[in-house]
Formats: C-alpha cells, structure tokens, sequence
C-alpha cells in the first residue's frame, strides 16, 4: 500500500505513544514520545507522559515511528511527451545527444510536445505527476518551467504552473528556469530580454528562478545580469551549475545568495568554500547521474568539509531522470555518491527545505512546519534500503493556503 495523504485539522493534534520520533535527522530521536501540532505548526514535544489538554484530534501511534515527510527542491514534473528512446539508444551504441538535437529529439522533442498540448492538459498531466509524487510520500515538490525556451513559451508555462500551484493539495514552489537558449538568438540577449518581461512576472506570482549554467547555454557572464536582478527583488534562486564541465557557477550561485546549487559534479573546493560561507545548499542529483551514465560524481566530502548543507532531490524529467521518489534519490546518494543514511534522510527533510527557502517546512522541533510521516517500517532506515517497496503509513498534511 502505498503512502496516503490525511488532513491535519486547524485546532491542537496530539500525537501520542511515538515509538521514536525524529524531529530531524542530525539529532537521536526521542523515544516513547508525544508531539503536540497548532496550526500545522510544532507547539511542544517531549517523552514520557503526554500533557493533558483540549485537542481537536488525538493520535495513538501505538508505538510506530514519526519521521518529517519528504521534500523534492527539484524537479521539472511540467512536462508533456516521452523521450524513453532516448534512454535505450544512451545504452545500445545509438545516435548521440547531439545528433538526436539536430533531427529534433532530446529537449527539443519535449518543447515541441509542451507546445502542441493544451493548457488544461498540461495541468492535469503536473497534477497527476504531483499525486504520484504524494503517493511516495511527498508533502512539498519543486516545479520549473523551462520547456518554452521562448519569452512567450516560458510565459505560458508560468500560467500554467500558478494554475497548477492553487490546484494543487500540497504545496508547490514554482520557478522561472531558464533552460537553453534559441538556436536563432543570443544566449546573453535571451537573458536580457527574460530579465525585464519574465522577472516583474515571476516577482508578482511568487516564482523563484534558475538557469542552466554550463557550456551549450547560458554562461556566468551571460546569467550574472538576469540573477543580480532576480536578488535585488528577493526571488528564491537556484542555479544548475557545474553538472557537465566546471566553470564557476557555483561561485555566482553563492555571489547572488541562490538557496541552491544543483548538480555541481564539477565543484572544485573553491565553490564548496564559496557556497559554505554563503550558505547555499549543494541540492545534488544522483538520479541524473545515473541514467546519463555516471561519470564524475559530487565531491561530497570537500562539500562537507567545507560545511556545506547537502540536499537531495528526483531531479524529475522526461529526459535525464525519469524518478518520483526522493526516498530512492537518497538511497542512491548513499550507495553511489557516498552520504551516511541519516545524513541523506537530511537531504529529503530539512537540507530540502533549506533549499526552497523554507527551513521550518523540514522538520519537526518546536516552532517547525513539517508534516508527520507516520511509519511502519522498524526505522527511517528501512526507507532507503526497501527500494520501490510501496511504504505503509500516512502523511498528516495540510492543503496550501488558498
């Protein structure tokens, strides 16, 4: 049975006799606990005895386990077409990328897909997308646009996605991603012209940005412009940055106070010590890692020893990481990248929502806004070695505000 969804009311939830409850996953959990919620909001916790008091809903866990449910910071769910294809000519000595661009395929054959669906189709396809998402346990999710490439393209699928944000039951972070460039415009003046007819867009919707910075679309010097913009009006940013080849997007990631770096397999201890004083969150994506081939893999320990906060999301696409579920995105960041356990449980929960801006949404200490994920596993750990085992349980979630 997979993961459902359970509302949690308005008033006081007592959650009692907790078997262990981890409030997060940098410290013990509390065992033979209770967890009093407000709001959605943790109002007090503690072990033993719970407090008497007038709660609107009270939760026997009977000795099961509460963890804080999971976050996807990154993923591009608003997409329409199949490239599966693509995946096997990757592994059976096919066409490359390149050749599969020249005769339309790749990110073309899904722009061209996301241009001949309709607008409500769109929507229901993200939604779907979104409940899948929920079905592993998902209680907030990432969405970029990206797939219009075009001034109007992209405008469109702002639409889109804010139609997609209020529909939706749980809470959506949108962002303005600024994919590749046109084949027939510049990549620097593309920037420009998204700098003064997308960003007043995205600032009165509530979007955060991105750009793919790396070598084939958008440079540091080409992005520096459209993401100093994007700080001076306290946009939530992110940046792609050295997925394929190192050329200091990182360092512009820290320089503009982006929440995020993404990917970052080519990071040199320069930008792990950048990104470290600057406070952004390395969001890396083994799921992409993975279905491009592997190769270079995040320095996760220079990221570490540098003190930088280690997230972990789907990257989900049509193209490069077909992958719902954040759980097996940190399984695989622990078997193949190299993070502890506990420390990859991090990287779904708290780092994740350290990466959208939100840190209360990621755990569940006093003052915090995650949301319960009532287990029946024996521990969080279960969750990482059961790969693709539908999980028992139920997230308490509230729908977004409408």
């Amino acid at each position: 049975m997979f993961t459902e969804t359970h509302p949690l009311p308005a008033g006081a939830v007592l959650f009692e006799n907790i078997g262990q409850l981890y409030c997060r996953f940098d410290q013990a959990p509390k065992t033979k606990a209770w967890m009093v919620m407000i709001g959605g909001r943790v109002d007090a916790v503690g072990e033993g005895a719970p407090p008497a008091g007038d709660f609107e809903q009270i939760c026997d866990l009977r000795g099961l386990t509460i963890i804080p449910a999971p976050i996807d910071a990154h993923t591009h769910a608003l997409f329409a077409g199949d490239r599966s294809e693509e995946f096997a000519a990757r592994f059976s000595g096919g066409d490359s990328y390149a050749e599969r661009l020249e005769r339309g395929g790749g990110i073309r054959a899904t722009v061209a897909a996301v241009a001949e669906a309709d607008d409500d189709h769109l929507v229901s396809l993200t939604l779907d997308r979104i409940h899948q998402s929920m079905a592993c346990g998902v209680c907030a999710m990432e969405i970029k646009t990206g797939y219009g490439l075009s001034i109007e393209g992209e405008r469109r699928l702002m639409e889109i996605l804010h139609r997609v944000q209020s529909y939706s039951p749980i809470p959506i972070f949108p962002t303005l991603l600024m994919h590749v460039p046109l084949p027939d415009q510049s990549p620097a003046s593309l920037l420009e012209e998204a700098r003064s007819e997308l960003l007043p867009l995205a600032e009165s919707l509530g979007f955060g940005v991105d750009v793919f910075v790396e070598q084939g679309a958008f440079s540091v010097d080409d992005a520096r412009p459209f993401l100093e913009d994007a700080a001076q009006r306290n946009l939530r940013i992110h940046v792609h940055a050295e997925q394929l080849t190192a050329g200091g997007a990182a360092g512009l990631a820290a320089a503009v106070g982006a929440c995020s770096a993404e990917h970052l397999e080519f990071i040199d201890r320069a930008g792990c010590e950048a990104l470290a004083e600057a406070g952004t969150v390395a969001n890396l994506l083994p799921g992409a890692w993975l279905q491009l081939g592997g190769g270079a893999k995040p320095p996760v320990q220079d990221l570490r020893q540098a003190g930088v906060s280690l997230a972990v999301s789907t990257d989900w696409n049509p193209g490069s990481s077909y992958l719902a579920d954040p759980l097996l995105a940190a399984s695989l960041a622990v078997t193949t990248f190299g993070l502890h356990p506990m420390e990859a449980l991090g990287g779904i929960t708290q780092s994740a929502a350290q990466a959208l801006g939100v840190p209360s949404l990621g755990h569940l200490e006093v003052g915090g806004q995650g949301r319960p994920w009532v287990l029946a596993e024996p521990g969080p750990e279960a969750l990482l070695q059961r790969m693709g085992i539908g999980r028992r349980g139920g997230v308490f979630a509230q729908s977004p505000p409408s």
